[in-house]
This record gives structure tokens, C-alpha cells and sequence, in this order.
């Protein structure tokens, strides 16, 4: 492919000089030979983005009016960098400044261009986690800002909404959702369906900590199948509004653990005669389900049923074919493991 060359810069005007806006027009040669005596130029302050994320793995959302579109809108700490200043520095200031929440661990994350072809700042974009509030806001006379914890499935949510309607911190938002969050697989990806398997017995936390433990389990992870809509959160599919079901996907070695012996466990670990949930938690989303992946798999799941059912168990267990499994939160995966503690509704009862 041919280079792309630059543009001759012949002369340039100021036309306005201001503290927030600096614009000149310049004439320009094209590599063709063409002259443009008209290309106007915005120049603006260096900017930084800060995606704030507390203890608790909340994010720092903001609310503020902006005058040229006349909106109130969602927004992540934001501000210029002033002269003097590193990006980092600014970062650090403008976070104390607008929200009061300082320290935690920082990441350069990103730096974009507004706009490449009329501006010439860039954005870059911090990651701060572990921030905790230490004082109140200092802001200027200027400045009306209110500050809000808010759940990463809800922010995610209203990005995917377009309620975020700064491009410049809709960006890095969804680079962040995408690359470090489990929301940057989003949908399961099936690699081999011999050798993995979905079920659904209750609260999530207790299945995948039962299945981990077992000798021949690879991988497991937490997330929602079962419903329509794409990518459920938890708040939505706690409030019943997808009508997906908390399931944890187990990766296996068929030469070390069978599938068959996979039902077997996921029978032991929850009652499957409760059809309106598992233990203490109740409700659709923690009905009892297998979701096959091959005509192999569903014979099993029947004989284990059948075979469960002959022992004088009762099993009201769903079994239907796969459908989209949407990876859940990062703070979902592994729960006990990150917590220090143990199931509470999924202890195991040898029935085989």
C-alpha cells in the first residue's frame, strides 16, 4: 500500500485565542499540488479521563449539566490538563477535586484524538481502582457535579443504552467493558462440546465452587443462559426481567472426569425437587436445569435422571439444548474463592 504523505503547512492565522478555545486558519499544499487556503484548526487543552473504581468494585459516576446541547448527562471524572502538569498529575487532581475519593492503584489506560482532523488535543484516559473517599469536593464557582457509587452493571447498562453522551468518555468506557471485564468475551465461545458442559442448580457461586474442586474440571465460569435479551446483567436477571437463569459452564478432560459423572455430581450438590429454586434462593432464576450440547449428552442427562429417580429421589430438573451462555461479572468468578468462604445452600449428599 502507498504512503500517505503530509500536508505542507504554507501559512496559518489565529482567528480567536481564548483560555478554553484557540482556532487558526491555515493554508495548506496537498502532496497532489492542490493549495487550500481555508482549513481551520481547533486547538484545545490537553484532556484526562478517569475510570474510578472504589473497594468494592463500584464506579465513580458523574452528573452535570452541559450548556451547548443543553443536557444533564452520565459522565466519568474528567478535566484539562493544566500547564506544568503530567496526565497523571492532572488525572489525580481533577479525581479530587470533582469526587473527594483519593489513592488506590493507577493505570495510563489510553489516549485517543477528539477529533484528528479539526483538533489538536488528545484524551487520556486513567484507570484508578481502589479509590476511597477522603474529603468533600472542592469545585470551581462554576462547577454544579454530583458524584454517585454506581454498580458496574448498571453503568454498563447505560452505556449500552447511550445514556453516556460524551464520546470522548463513552470510549474509554467501553474499552474498559470489553478488555477488562469479563464483558470482553461477552458470549461464551464453545470450544469443544464433548468437553464442556452448562448447568443450572441455584445461586452460581455454590455450583462453580463445587465443580472446581473436582479432579478433571479445567475451567469454570459463572454467567446467564437460558433467557432473549443479549448480554444480562445481574441486576436484570435478578429482577426477572430476562428470563435467564444463573448457570456455570464446566470445562473438562473426558479421559480424566465423564459427563455422566458431571450430572452425577450436579445432582448430589443442589435438591433438584424444587422447582422454584435451590435451597434458600428463591425464584426463576435459580430453577434447575442441564443444558446439553450433543444428542450424547442429553442420553446421559436422561439415564442420570432416570437412575436418580430409581433411588426414590424426586427430580424436577429442566433438560433442554444449549442456548447463549453470557459470561458474568468479574466479581461473580471464583466468589468463595475471593471471599475466604464456603456454600451455604451447596453442600454435598452422595446419592450414587
Amino acid at each position: 500500500m502507498d504512503d500517505i504523505k503530509k500536508w505542507t503547512l504554507l501559512d496559518s492565522e489565529y482567528l480567536i485565542k481564548r483560555p478554553w478555545l484557540t482556532a487558526r486558519r491555515d493554508r495548506v499544499r496537498l502532496p497532489n499540488g492542490r493549495e487550500m487556503d481555508e482549513y481551520y484548526v481547533l486547538e484545545y487543552p490537553e484532556w484526562c479521563n478517569i475510570i474510578a473504581l472504589t473497594k468494592e468494585g463500584k464506579m465513580l459516576i458523574e452528573r452535570q449539566y452541559r450548556h451547548a446541547q443543553q443536557i444533564v448527562g452520565y459522565e466519568i471524572p474528567a478535566g484539562v490538563i493544566e500547564e506544568g502538569e503530567t496526565p497523571l498529575q492532572a488525572a489525580q487532581r481533577e479525581l479530587y477535586e470533582e469526587t473527594g475519593y483519593t489513592g488506590g492503584e493507577w493505570e495510563q489506560f489510553m489516549t485517543i484524538s477528539p477529533n484528528a482532523g479539526a483538533c489538536t488535543n488528545h484524551s487520556t484516559t486513567f484507570i484508578a481502582t481502589g479509590v476511597e473517599r477522603t474529603s468533600s469536593q472542592h469545585l470551581e464557582p462554576t462547577e454544579d457535579i454530583a458524584v454517585t457509587e454506581m454498580s458496574q452493571e448498571e453503568v454498563w447498562k447505560k452505556l449500552r443504552n447511550d445514556e453516556f453522551h460524551q464520546a470522548l468518555m463513552a470510549a474509554p468506557l467501553w474499552k474498559y467493558f470489553m478488555l477488562k471485564t469479563p464483558r470482553e468475551q461477552g458470549l461464551y465461545q464453545i470450544g469443544n462440546p464433548n468437553a464442556t458442559a452448562i448447568f443450572a442448580g441455584g445461586c452460581f457461586w455454590g455450583v462453580q465452587y463445587q465443580f472446581e474442586k473436582e479432579t478433571g474440571v479445567i475451567r469454570t465460569l459463572v454467567g446467564y443462559t437460558g433467557g432473549a435479551e443479549q448480554h444480562p446483567t445481574y441486576p436484570e436477571v435478578k429482577a426477572h426481567e430476562t428470563g435467564h437463569v444463573e448457570a456455570v459452564v464446566v470445562e473438562f478432560d473426558p479421559k480424566l472426569i465423564s459427563y455422566t459423572r458431571l450430572c452425577q455430581i450436579f445432582f448430589e450438590i443442589h435438591d433438584p425437587a424444587q422447582t422454584d429454586g435451590v435451597g434458600p434462593d428463591i425464584g426463576p432464576q435459580y430453577r434447575s436445569e442441564i443444558f446439553y450440547l450433543t444428542r450424547e449428552q442429553k442420553q446421559e442427562a436422561i439415564a442420570v435422571m432416570e437412575d436418580l429417580r430409581s433411588r426414590g429421589y424426586q427430580v424436577n430438573t429442566l433438560l433442554r439444548p444449549a442456548p447463549a451462555f453470557w459470561i458474568g461479572e468479574e466479581y461473580h468468578q471464583q466468589y468463595y474463592q475471593k471471599t475466604g468462604g464456603e456454600p451455604y445452600c451447596h453442600l454435598r449428599v452422595k446419592k450414587f
